[in-house]
């Protein structure tokens, strides 16, 4: 089974973090990872999606939401 989270990461100490969607394989790893990053048109669930198959496939997949704050 995927394992999928949303996670918060801290770009800089005067910005808000950045949120990010992980999809992992299961297992232990370590696992390559792919970073899966957005269009003009912002975040959306194809990235979401990309990173589940990724997943599946034997990678982490990370979609990184560079156009929203959390």
């Amino acid at each position: 089974m995927l394992r999928r989270m949303l996670v918060r990461v801290p770009a800089t100490a005067s910005t808000p973090p950045i949120p990010v969607y992980v999809a992992r394989p299961p297992g232990n790893g370590p696992f390559p990872a792919v970073l899966l990053l957005h269009g003009c048109a912002g975040f959306d669930g194809y990235l979401a999606v990309g990173a589940d198959r990724l997943a599946a496939r034997g990678y982490v997949g990370v979609a990184l939401d560079g156009l929203r704050s959390a």
